[in-house]
């Protein structure tokens, strides 16, 4: 999985499953889309206006994870809210 926030556009992208097939998308709520694989499992969510009215961006809690949570290379955050921590 992996959640993406675009400041310059204040939309948030969250990919649940990053390496399947899409095949298509609905909006079920205003600036709220889910992407759908070709079995209709909900492949990412994307909120495309006002993410930060929507979301709680000041913190990403994980909880139950059968792996450690880790941030990407090039954000150089922690997946607790950017503490690198």
């Amino acid at each position: 999985m992996k959640v993406a926030y675009f400041r310059d556009t204040d939309l948030m992208y969250i990919t649940l499953k990053p390496d399947s097939h899409y095949k298509e998308s609905e909006e079920v709520a205003p600036g709220v889309v889910l992407d759908f694989d070709d079995a209709g499992n909900v492949l990412a969510v994307e909120i495309y206006t006002g993410a930060s009215e929507k979301v709680d961006l000041s913190v990403l809690l994980t909880e139950g994870l059968p792996t450690e949570a880790r941030s990407s290379p090039a954000s150089g955050t922690g997946a607790r809210g950017g503490s690198g921590a």
